[in-house]
């Protein structure tokens, strides 16, 4: 039995949040993660192929309790709302 490699990209893995925005990204055929907070308002995004974890851009700044979705008009991933890492809300 193979043993699959849990970071073949070296990047690490995201960590454990609260609040993060997750969304299925059908072109590439990965979910993806981004915000929420830890022991902060995190900006980071990741993608999960199913086997691994990609750290992908982060969002131009902190967010916790957005939502993201697919937008097959646009042909991207949509984040909206939630709040900063001032305290105000996004819309």
């Amino acid at each position: 039995r193979q043993q699959l490699p849990i970071d073949p990209e070296s990047d690490g893995n995201p960590e454990g949040r609260l609040g993060a925005a997750f969304a299925f990204e059908p072109r590439r055929r990965v979910r993806v993660l981004a915000g929420g907070t830890s022991t902060a308002v995190l900006s980071d995004v990741w993608a999960w192929n199913g086997r691994s974890w990609r750290r992908l851009p982060s969002l131009p700044e902190p967010r916790a309790g957005g939502a993201m979705w697919w937008d097959a008009r646009l042909a991207a991933l949509v984040y909206s709302g939630g709040g900063t890492s001032q305290g105000g809300s996004l819309a």
